[in-house]
């Protein structure tokens, strides 16, 4: 009963209040006081249920909202990710970007888009659009090498070889282990003209894994800046044999062949080149001269002449200057 009538008594006392000097003459002092206090108690309480209410509406449902938006978005991002790898892996290069920048736009947090992307841009020879990408996904995940190793490769395409170099050292610094980081900073430093620096590279890239052929391809090409044209032929013949079937080897080798004035060795090279890629006009150009240096001047003047045709311009002077 007392539970009752203080709970009537705050809700009268709430929606109707009385001045205490109007209540005191009304009742005794002890009800008035139980009254009192009754109704504070009431009125606390409602006003813990109103700021309930307050916090449930202005921050426990924002706070619902805003999950469930990110698990949206997230779900939502997976599954145009998802769509983008099958486009990707199945060579729709054009839907595979749309796709990617779909994931981006809802989620830039997600490296694996950036570096997925970029590795397009490059297919696509968009180095410049990769290389924003491969540094976007490096920052999102600094661990990951291969985001340095293609920027890298990027880099290289527009002639920065000095980054190039320091992308593959940071690609080989996370990842030691991997024959291409060191090839592809070997052939960089070869460009350079850092040929022992590039036979280091080489020398633990064939460690790693014995069975590359342009490894030992690559490393015959830094001996032969080195003027070892003789170290730089057993590296050719390596390359040959585990690839028969790349020009690229028997030119290089006629080329050291010829550099120790063995000619018509490097003429039989030469031929073997052109047998497998007829359109090799420096091949055609470099067997002109170990020709001419033979003795064989028509056939000499004939493979020079082949090579102006496929546009080597020093041969075109050569012609001039050697064939009258």
């Amino acid at each position: 009963m007392t539970g009752e009538l203080g709970c009537r008594t705050k809700r009268r006392a709430w929606n109707l209040p009385k001045p205490f000097h109007l209540a005191k003459k009304e009742f005794n002092f002890p009800v008035i006081i139980f009254a009192s206090f009754s109704f504070n108690i009431c009125a606390i309480n409602y006003m813990r249920q109103i700021k309930i209410i307050y916090v449930f509406k202005k921050v426990i449902l924002p706070i619902i909202f805003i999950v469930n938006s990110f698990q949206s978005v997230g779900q939502t991002s997976r599954t145009f990710f998802d769509s983008a790898v099958s486009k990707d892996n199945g060579r729709d290069t054009s839907e595979a970007l749309k796709y990617y920048n779909k994931v981006i736009a809802l989620d830039s947090t997600m490296w694996q888009a950036y570096y997925n992307r970029g590795r397009l841009k490059n297919n696509c020879k968009d180095y410049s659009g990769a290389i924003i990408d491969f540094t976007k996904a490096a920052e999102l995940n600094p661990k990951y090498q291969d985001a340095y190793y293609n920027r890298g490769n990027a880099k290289r395409e527009l002639g920065d070889l000095h980054g190039a170099v320091s992308d593959y050292s940071k690609a080989i610094e996370i990842f030691p282990t991997d024959a291409a980081f060191y090839i592809n900073r070997g052939i960089v430093k070869n460009n350079l003209k850092e040929f022992a620096d590039a036979v280091g590279d080489f020398n633990k890239a064939i460690t790693l894994d014995s069975t590359i052929a342009t490894a030992y391809h690559n490393r015959g090409n830094a001996r032969f800046g080195l003027k070892q044209y003789s170290l730089a032929i057993p590296d050719y013949n390596k390359a040959i044999e585990i690839n028969p079937n790349d020009a690229r080897f028997f030119y290089a080798r006629g080329l050291s062949k010829d550099a120790l004035k063995n000619h018509r060795g490097a003429v039989d090279d030469y031929n073997l080149a052109i047998e497998l890629n007829p359109s090799y006009g420096h091949c055609y150009d470099s067997r002109g001269f170990a020709r001419l240096q033979a003795g064989d001047k028509k056939g000499g003047c004939s493979d020079l002449s082949k090579a102006c045709q496929l546009g080597v311009t020093s041969a075109c002077n050569s012609v001039k200057m050697m064939c009258k």
